[in-house]
């Protein structure tokens, strides 16, 4: 399967210059059908009862040795998640699936706790509100604020630097506005979570890149999904609230 090549132009008078080129290597994706044969022999191969859900893996653009962009294509895999019966069944065996099981509760709860700290400073095991630990309030919680703890360094990286970048080229900002407000986004909006004339235009802002076809939307969906919620968020919180929490 060849590779594809992505060009984006600009037209300077009667002349149109190449700016950027992107190449694509493809991905080998199953058919319909193809797709349902596999998720049937994946669903036989498990221990305990699934759901082989199809999910797609985006990936970062990367630079080869000449400074050409590349980038693979979306792959599709059909992932064997278990069921409810099956998670149950996990528990009754306990062993090792147990233990695992375990770990991934307690990774849940830990990336929520990483998230309350990191939005104030003056917690601690006193003060911490354990309420917000619970499953229960967890599993309520909108899903992309309780992504957004989770979401890792590096593409939190990726997106500054990519929203630095597009910005620049569809609006007619400065590279020290774009990259002020980048910081802010990358501070999860926590310098100006009470500043409403900001959060609102730091909400037009990410919409300008979320629109633009230039931004690797595949790449950091969760981050814009996160930042607009959480921009929700600090918009609905009445000064009353605030100073009720002080």
């Amino acid at each position: 399967m060849s590779e594809q090549q992505d060009t984006t132009t600009v037209e300077t008078g009667n002349n149109v210059v190449e700016k950027q080129e992107l190449k694509i290597i493809p991905a080998e994706n199953p058919t319909k059908e193809e797709l349902a044969t596999i998720v049937a022999e994946v669903r036989s191969q498990m221990k305990v009862e699934t759901v082989p859900t199809p999910t797609e893996f985006t990936f970062r653009k990367q630079k080869d040795d000449s400074g050409i962009e590349y980038k693979r294509d979306t792959l599709v895999v059909p992932l064997p998640i278990p069921t409810i019966n099956g998670v149950l069944s996990i528990i009754e065996e306990g062993g090792k699936g147990a233990e695992l099981l375990r770990e991934a509760v307690t990774e849940v709860i830990k990336t929520q706790a990483r998230s309350l700290i990191s939005e104030d400073e003056k917690l601690n095991a006193a003060n911490f509100p354990y309420d917000q630990l619970s499953w229960d309030f967890i599993a309520n919680m909108p899903k992309a604020s309780r992504k957004g703890g989770g979401i890792p360094k590096e593409i939190w990286e990726g997106f500054v630097k990519d929203y630095i970048e597009v910005m620049q080229e569809v609006t007619d900002k400065t590279l020290e506005q774009v990259t002020f407000a980048a910081k802010l986004f990358n501070a999860k909006l926590q310098p100006v979570k009470t500043n409403k004339k900001v959060l609102s235009v730091l909400e037009e802002q990410l919409g300008v890149y979320a629109n633009a076809e230039q931004a690797n939307l595949e790449e950091f969906a969760e981050v814009i999904e996160f930042l607009a919620e959480k921009i929700t968020t600090f918009k609905e919180t009445s000064e009353s609230s605030i100073l009720e929490a002080l």
